[in-house]
């Protein structure tokens, strides 16, 4: 399989091999002027409390310690869902990273649950009156990542309510007046230090739970491994098999543990139809995505029989512009099929000449005995 890549300056400064030494002294100290400034404000950090018992709604925190590609979305939905099939009212308050949203204030996304009429005076008092969108099947899906940002996109598309918000304090105060919810998911705030949470639900890949052990920028960590004393459980990623990895035990210790998977669940034509996983099965195709971790994407397409002969890889929350279709499509062989990731379909919406067959790779997150985590979500003491 080809690779093709088209990053910005700055991450071909990060990681070409020949740039990536020339700055390694200045990224060095960067990262030092960083832990030094996290080792500082660590006890800044929201307290966990009860606050679940004035309103009734549990506040949960989901996390990780590395930059980029932990799972947190896909975490997140999983959750959801499995809360709504319990009967729960789950929201999800996120930041909405590179949009509208996080530069000019909240937006709130419906989906299919309804706002009450008493809560109208408080949408006019907070400005919201332009800033809720509907049912996600009657909205351009591309003006509505550009708006609320790549992962509300995810939540729209399985009818979670989300509040985008930079300010995660007003979003949960937005999400409790407007559904009155049983749970609000903070979408990647284990290091937010704004918001008072019931618990932190901490994120950590089963094969490098501490990434490459080095802050950022020198390396992928936010924060050093010692910040796991901060969870309240774990949640092993992509776990091949149900062992709590040794380099971390000492850490975790009688903290409660899960283990999930990344598994691919279908495949979604830009028409919105769905087709099974052998649909492509011994087709050649070429890839595309804008993602952390492109290589696991690319391996999940492999899985399901297809035969990946180039793939375009961007940065992650990569915005497509006209110029980078072209640059695909003089590569790419006539008739055959392009896949992405979900998101990244949402933003090339319209794009592609006419008669392209552009299909999106779905994946979920199976979270091994998600029942008994749900239990632990409704223990409100």
């Amino acid at each position: 399989m080809r690779i093709r890549e088209r990053y910005p300056l700055w991450m071909r400064i990060y990681s070409g091999p020949g740039l990536s030494r020339l700055s390694l002294p200045l990224r060095y100290l960067a990262s030092k002027v960083y832990g030094s400034y996290v080792s500082a404000t660590a006890h800044e950090m929201p307290m966990r409390r009860s606050v679940s018992g004035e309103s009734g709604t549990m506040v949960v925190s989901i996390g990780n310690l590395e930059a980029g590609g932990g799972g947190k979305t896909p975490c997140a939905i999983a959750i959801a869902e499995a809360l709504r099939k319990k009967g729960g009212v789950p929201i999800i308050v996120t930041r909405g990273y590179r949009s509208e949203a996080e530069r000019t204030g909240p937006f709130v996304v419906t989906g299919d649950r309804p706002i009450d009429r008493e809560a109208l005076s408080f949408i006019e008092r907070e400005g919201l009156g332009e800033r809720i969108i509907g049912v996600p099947e009657k909205t351009d899906l591309a003006f509505l990542s550009r708006t609320v940002g790549d992962e509300p996109v995810l939540f729209a598309s399985r009818d979670i309510p989300t509040v985008i918000s930079r300010d995660r304090e007003r979003g949960v105060r937005i999400a409790r007046r407007l559904f009155h919810p049983s749970h609000i998911i903070l979408d990647d705030a284990f290091q937010n230090r704004s918001v008072e949470r019931d618990l932190d639900i901490l994120l950590l890949d089963w094969e490098r739970p501490f990434g490459d052990r080095r802050l950022i920028p020198l390396g992928n960590l936010r924060e050093l491994p010692g910040a796991v004393n901060r969870a309240d459980c774990i949640i092993f990623t992509r776990a091949v098999e149900e062992r709590t990895p040794i380099i971390v035990r000492e850490l975790i210790g009688d903290k409660p543990v899960f283990y999930s998977r990344h598994a691919a669940v279908d495949l979604m034509g830009a028409d919105g139809k769905t087709h099974s996983l052998e649909y492509l099965s011994g087709s050649r195709v070429a890839l595309f995505s804008g993602i952390a971790r492109p290589g696991s994407f690319e391996e999940t397409v492999r899985s399901i029989g297809a035969d990946p002969v180039i793939s375009f890889r961007f940065a992650d929350h990569h915005m497509y512009r006209r110029r980078d279709i072209r640059w695909m499509e003089k590569e790419i062989e006539e008739s055959c099929p392009i896949v992405t990731t979900e998101k990244d379909l949402a933003k090339v919406e319209g794009r592609f000449a006419a008669g392209t067959q552009l299909l999106a790779l779905r994946i979920g997150m199976e979270i091994k005995g998600i029942d008994k985590l749900l239990g632990f979500l409704d223990r409100q003491e």
